[in-house]
């Protein structure tokens, strides 16, 4: 079984690993969390001199996109069994979140254009990015409902499903009120939230209880839904 262990190599923060984790944990694989003791020595070993890096089986696999994209095709969330359309959509929700993503973490980073964090926060929350972000999500999300879908495509969870997630929780712990807009999507963080494997993972150990790795990011989770 050793070889066929999945092993994540990041810092104990949930951050850019997220997703791959909670894929993981849908699955029925072994996966093991590898943290990084010394930075500064490993980096340099790293293909792009970043993390997180997953290795499954002797092969190494960096970016965060890649290594859910691999996960999810060892595991069936990524199924190359689905029809070109829906896997499409996925592939350009998941670079809609990535656009999304980028936003955030320069904020979080404070590496926005404005004067600081909290400037940054507050106008990130009251200018029409938010609408921007999650409009075209919840477009997809009330059609798939329309249709009788269970989840973003189909009525088998994929790796859309995982990614939207975590994009939406990082963003309610920023402010649990945030997307109180759009009442269908916080209906998908339920349901996605009550997913046995996904709720024991939640209130797990194996969840790190810091999101980003400056500790910025959490100030309404304790509101959380």
């Amino acid at each position: 079984m050793g070889d066929d262990v999945y092993k994540l190599l990041y810092f104990n923060i949930r951050g850019r690993a997220e997703p791959a984790r909670i894929c993981l944990e849908l699955s029925d694989n072994v996966w093991e969390h590898e943290p990084v003791e010394n930075w500064s020595k490993i980096k340099s070993e790293q293909l792009f001199g970043q993390l997180p890096r997953l290795t499954h089986r002797e092969h190494h696999v960096w970016q965060s996109t890649a290594i859910f994209r691999y996960i999810g095709r060892q595991t069936g969330l990524y199924p190359s069994s689905l029809d070109p359309k829906s896997l499409s959509m996925i592939d350009m929700l998941i670079s809609h979140e990535q656009d999304c993503r980028q936003h955030y973490t320069n904020i979080i980073y404070s590496r926005a254009q404005f004067t600081d964090y909290t400037t940054d926060v507050k106008n990130y929350k009251d200018s029409q990015n938010i609408r921007k972000y999650f409009t075209p999500i919840d477009t997809v999300w009330k059609r798939s409902q329309t249709q009788g879908l269970k989840w973003f495509i189909g009525n088998d969870l994929t790796i859309l499903d995982v990614v939207l997630w975590v994009l939406i929780d990082d963003h309610l712990s920023l402010d649990p009120n945030v997307l109180n807009e759009f009442p269908d999507l916080l209906s998908f963080y339920r349901q996605f939230k009550a997913v046995p494997k996904v709720s024991n993972y939640l209130n797990s150990e194996r969840r790190p209880k810091k999101l980003n790795g400056n500790g910025k990011g959490q100030e309404g989770e304790a509101q959380h839904l």
